[in-house]
């Protein structure tokens, strides 16, 4: 703005400078309107000073008409001099104004625009507070939000640590009430324990009630035994005679019989031609065997009087040798060939069987007294259900076994005795009285292998377990102190280790009771 007041302000000036100079400058090729539109386009007015300067100094060239124009302006000249110079003073004062306006409109425009600067500068320093109010505001509010956040997750902390407290609370009345419930739960199995045991207190008063009544009657019935005994006498040491020819008997049916059966194992392990060859071994050796228990049994008897008793005894022999021969050929085994013409029923006398038996080698013959280690499932039915225990007795042919612990030998006893009742109602399992596992020591299998049977005994039906057929085990040994047995044998309701007695004695009593403890698991 003060530039356009200014440039107007010297276009003015300049205008009635031209007036002045109009009559001088009638004859100027260029005028001063010309002059006024250039100085009105410069806007400077150094530009017009000199334009003004330069026409006034240098004047543009006239072309005088004639020479009394010369003349006239020669007198002219000097009148012309001094009011130029009149003019010049008053164009030096105009000019000195115009530079003073000029100055001053300079002046206020550097004034106003000072003002402007210091406008601008208020309105940028405004802006800044402005912005420093803005930013200012802006982090009191993020202030006021992080305080706020702040104060939230303090909360949300004080919060989780009151959840926590509860939740150790929680866990401790828990705990707390889980105790009560044990203590609850053992007093009342306490108190089951109790009245079991007054129940069983009272049961084996009943019981021994009962087996007092039982040995009285025992008494009286031994009593009666003993008076009739001795007019018995005769007649049992018949019955005892029978009975050990019987056994005779039996035994070398059982020696055939575990001949025959070497051989089956045997001939299923070798050609036919060598399994021919061993069945007859077998079959010389199960005569050697029946003729050397004919010869114990003839030695025991009597001298014998008459030929036709050795006759018979020799056709019985031949008897047995067929019936082994057929039982063997019943199981699939190829047929034996009969021995020749020396095994014909003719007279035989014991000295002619002594040469006829001749063993050509000595026969290794497996250990017959064994410990069993005996474990039974306890019964399913009546009491056993819940007691969950057992009376184990062992029977083998004619005689069964009750255990005196894992360092005394078993007691022997008679089939009918061990079923009678003294020993159901008072000896029951002895040292494995409410036992289901227990210990057999020096048990005679009297054979090589014999027909196991155990027992749980009752009060009045006994638990009879399934029968197996067994034999003492070569695999038993004692590794480390440390009794194993390869061979586990028994049924579904019953398991057992048969140890070679021999065996036994090495292992000790501690080695026995911690194999039955182990639970007799075997490697087959």
């Amino acid at each position: 703005m003060a530039e356009v007041l200014s440039s107007g302000i010297i276009a003015s000036e300049f205008r009635r400078l031209s007036g002045l100079l109009g009559e001088r400058c009638r004859t100027c090729r260029i005028g001063f309107k010309t002059m006024s539109f250039i100085a009105e386009r410069i806007f400077n007015g150094a530009a017009l000073a000199a334009c003004v300067s330069a026409a006034l100094t240098f004047g543009f060239p006239v072309q005088a008409e004639d020479a009394a124009h010369t003349i006239a302006n020669k007198f002219a000249e000097d009148t012309a001099s001094n009011e130029e110079h009149a003019k010049q003073k008053e164009l030096q004062r105009t000019m000195a104004e115009l530079k003073k306006k000029a100055d001053e409109a300079r002046a206020r425009a550097n004034a106003q625009r000072q003002a402007e600067e210091t406008e601008s500068r208020r309105l940028y320093e405004q802006e800044l507070l402005e912005r420093a109010r803005e930013e200012s505001e802006a982090t009191r509010r993020a202030a006021a939000e992080e305080g706020a956040q702040a104060k939230a997750r303090a909360e949300a902390q004080a919060k989780a640590k009151a959840d926590e407290v509860a939740r150790v609370a929680q866990e401790k009345a828990a705990r707390e009430q889980k105790r009560a419930a044990e203590v609850e739960a053992a007093r009342r199995a306490k108190e089951i324990a109790q009245a079991k045991a007054r129940a069983e207190a009272e049961a084996k008063a009943k019981a021994d009630e009962v087996a007092r009544v039982a040995l009285e009657k025992a008494a009286r019935e031994q009593k009666r035994a003993a008076e009739v005994e001795a007019a018995h006498r005769a007649k049992e040491v018949a019955q005892a005679k029978a009975r050990a020819e019987t056994e005779a008997k039996a035994k070398a049916d059982e020696v055939a019989r575990v001949a025959l059966e070497k051989a089956t194992r045997e001939t299923k392990r070798a050609t036919q031609a060598e399994a021919d060859r061993r069945i007859r071994e077998a079959a010389r050796w199960a005569a050697e065997a029946t003729a050397k228990e004919a010869e114990a049994e003839l030695a025991a008897r009597e001298p014998i009087h008459a030929n036709h008793s050795s006759d018979r005894e020799a056709q019985e022999l031949a008897e047995r040798l067929r019936e082994a021969r057929h039982k063997y050929s019943a199981l699939g085994g190829p047929t034996v060939q009969s021995v020749p013409a020396r095994a014909k029923p003719v007279t035989v006398t014991p000295a002619a069987i002594r040469m006829e038996t001749k063993p050509s080698k000595p026969t290794a013959r497996a250990e017959q007294h064994v410990t069993i280690l005996l474990i039974m499932d306890v019964g399913k039915r009546g009491w056993r259900r819940l007691s969950k225990t057992a009376d184990p007795m062992l029977c083998l042919h004619e005689h069964c076994f009750l255990s005196r612990g894992s360092d005394l030998p078993a007691e022997k006893l008679s089939r009918h005795a061990a079923f009678g009742p003294t020993v159901a109602l008072v000896k029951r399992g002895v040292s494995c009285r409410s036992s289901p596992s227990c210990i057999f020591r020096d048990i005679d299998l009297e054979t090589a292998e014999a027909i196991l049977q155990p027992v749980d005994l009752r009060v009045l039906r006994h638990d009879r377990r399934e029968t197996q057929l067994i034999r003492a085990d070569k695999t038993c040994d004692l590794i480390r102190g440390e009794l194993v047995c390869g061979h586990t044998v028994g049924t579904t309701d019953w398991r057992a280790w048969i140890v070679p007695e021999s065996v036994a004695k090495r292992a000790g009593p501690a080695a026995l009771e911690m194999a039955l403890e182990s639970g007799l698991e075997g490697l087959d």
